[in-house]
């Protein structure tokens, strides 16, 4: 049998490649942290796939991304890349379908692969789910096949084994600052309750809850209505962040919009694209630039006493979490509010 010159080069370059994925697995059990993981992985497939780019990304149960990596960009492509908020294109095709996609030869361009504005266009596309628990928690990317017009079966094995590695501490990184957020989140609103009960005037106590909400929920703006029953309205009591806005040229009917409902309903309510979702009140979001938003009800003495909100410039940004961040923060608020009626 005769070996031939491109079967020994072959033969070569599975050995390295393999040899790369060995080392790969060790040295990921000593990176600390899910920012340096995730760069680490990027770099680490660009050069398992023979791409000459890589992105690497998280997302949330909603489909919204959560940290976003890339491997093959200059300092410079990197700083004009726009911020990659959901899942789409190919890349959203990935975390759906939660198995390998593969294109080649294309041309295409960011918006088709997936990929955040101004990234290079894809001439070839190999992606892979990365899943925890049964479940697609992100996915590795790689474009642009060098030497080649698309990536081989062997490319994709060879992720997808890198991918059921990663995938561990990835999640395992995620779940621990979500642990420290939630801890940090749980002493905030310890914080925010005694500063509250030290608190006498109505009017300062309603404005240190819009503050909190802001702060605790990294929010843009914050609002706080208390309830007229005589009249059937809502009236702005406290307002933070917003800019055109002021309190006292604020009412809104009970049952008008999505904040109107919630006297009425008790219940709270999540908007994640105020551009997608009828019954909002379209003369202040449109007017704040307001994207997203939760209302939540604030019950005094069994009745719904005003309702608090907080608001986002960007779309799908109301955390998972925060519902029920902002209604014990409006249990707080109940108390400090009776008390400070006293």
């Amino acid at each position: 049998m005769v070996v031939t010159q491109p079967v020994v080069k072959q033969a070569a370059l599975a050995r390295d490649r393999l040899q790369l994925l060995r080392q790969a697995v060790r040295e990921l059990t000593s990176e600390q942290g899910l920012e340096a993981i995730l760069v680490w992985a990027a770099d680490v497939c660009r050069d398992l796939a023979g791409a000459r780019y890589a992105a690497l990304a998280i997302f949330d149960a909603r489909g919204q991304v959560t940290h976003f990596v890339t491997s093959g960009l200059s300092a410079e492509e990197r700083q004009r890349l726009e911020p990659l908020s959901e899942a789409r294109g190919l890349v959203g095709a990935v975390l759906q379908e939660g198995r390998p996609l593969r294109r080649a030869p294309v041309d295409m361009g960011p918006q088709e692969a997936g990929l955040p504005s101004y990234h290079p266009p894809v001439t070839s596309f190999l992606g892979v789910p990365l899943v925890s628990q049964g479940r697609p928690i992100g996915g590795i990317y790689v474009m642009d096949k060098v030497g080649a017009k698309g990536f081989a079966d062997e490319d994709e094995e060879l992720l997808l084994l890198l991918a059921s590695h990663v995938s561990i501490p990835v999640e395992s990184a995620r779940l621990y600052v979500v642990a420290q957020q939630s801890a940090r989140e749980a002493q905030a609103l310890y914080e925010v309750g005694k500063s509250l009960n030290r608190s006498l005037s109505l009017d300062e106590v309603l404005q240190q809850i819009v503050h909190a909400a802001v702060t605790i929920l990294q929010a843009d703006k914050a609002q706080l209505f208390t309830l007229d029953e005589a009249r059937g309205v809502l009236r702005a009591r406290a307002l933070y962040g917003f800019t055109t806005l002021k309190p006292r040229h604020v009412t809104i009917r009970i049952g008008e919009g999505m904040i109107g409902r919630v006297p009425r309903s008790g219940q709270s309510i999540v908007v994640q694209d105020t551009r997608q979702q009828p019954g909002v009140l379209r003369w202040i979001v449109e007017q704040e630039g307001i994207r997203s938003l939760i209302h939540v009800p604030i019950h005094v003495d069994r009745r719904v006493y005003g309702v608090l909100s907080v608001n986002y410039l960007r779309p799908n940004a109301v955390p998972e979490r925060a519902q029920a961040i902002l209604e014990s923060l409006a249990d707080q608020a109940a108390t400090a509010i009776r008390n400070a009626r006293l």
